[in-house]
C-alpha cells in the first residue's frame, strides 16, 4: 500500500490506480502503516498532491495527526505547504485534522469525566462508610449504656432481695425470741422471760 501511494500516475491510469488502492484497502491493507522511514501512505499521497487517493485513505480511517513512533524521528506536518503543495488536498487534510483533534478532546473530556465520577463515587462511598461507622458507634454506645443500666437494676434488685432476706431473718429471730422468751439473771438464778424458771 505504501509503495502504491509513493507514485502519482498520469491521468489515463489514475482511475486504475484508485481501483487498485481500493482493492488493497478492502482486503485489510493497513491504512496507517508506518514504514521504516517513519512515513505513512497518507504522507506519500499528500506529498504528490493526489487528492483522490488522499480522500480514499481518509475514508478508510487514515490519520492526519499522529505521534512519532520513534524518538529520533519527527512526524511530517501534512498541513505544511512545503509538504503538501496542493491547496485542495491540504484543505481536505486540515478538515480531517480538526475532526481528529475534536475527537481526541472529546475522548479526553470523557475520560476526565469518568475519572472525576469515579473519584466522586469513592468520596461518596467513604462519606457513607464514615456515617455508617458513626451510626454503629452511637448504637454500640447506646447498647452499652442500656446494658450498664440493666446491670445496675439487677444489682439493685439483688441488694433489695438481700435486704428483704435479712429483714425476714431478723423478723423470724424476733418471733422466736417472743415465743421462747429471753434469759435474764435474777438474784443468782437465771429466769426465762415470761416468769418461767430457767433450767
Amino acid at each position: 500500500m505504501g509503495t502504491l501511494c509513493m507514485f502519482n500516475p498520469p491521468e489515463p491510469r489514475h482511475r486504475l490506480h484508485l481501483k487498485f488502492a481500493t482493492f488493497l484497502l478492502d482486503n485489510d491493507a493497513e491504512v496507517n502503516h508506518v514504514d521504516k522511514g517513519g512515513h505513512t501512505c497518507l504522507e506519500f499521497a499528500a506529498k504528490h498532491g493526489n487528492l483522490g487517493l488522499c480522500a480514499l485513505l481518509l475514508r478508510f480511517g487514515a490519520r492526519v495527526k499522529r505521534d512519532a513512533e520513534f524518538i529520533s524521528l519527527s512526524t511530517v506536518n501534512l498541513l505544511d505547504p512545503e509538504v503538501c503543495e496542493d491547496m485542495t488536498c491540504r484543505q481536505l487534510l486540515r478538515t480531517k485534522y480538526n475532526e481528529e483533534v475534536r475527537i481526541e478532546e472529546e475522548e479526553k473530556d470523557r475520560l476526565r469525566k469518568i475519572r472525576e465520577d469515579k473519584e466522586q463515587a469513592e468520596r461518596d462511598a467513604e462519606r457513607r462508610r464514615a456515617i455508617e461507622w458513626a451510626r454503629l458507634n452511637k448504637a454500640n454506645a447506646h447498647l452499652e449504656r442500656e446494658l450498664y443500666e440493666e446491670h445496675l437494676r439487677i444489682e439493685d434488685m439483688k441488694m433489695k432481695k438481700r435486704e428483704e432476706a435479712m429483714k425476714r431473718r431478723l423478723q423470724i429471730l424476733e418471733e422466736k425470741k417472743n415465743e421462747n422468751g429471753t434469759w435474764k439473771k435474777v438474784s443468782g438464778r437465771a429466769m426465762a422471760g415470761g416468769g418461767r424458771l430457767g433450767l
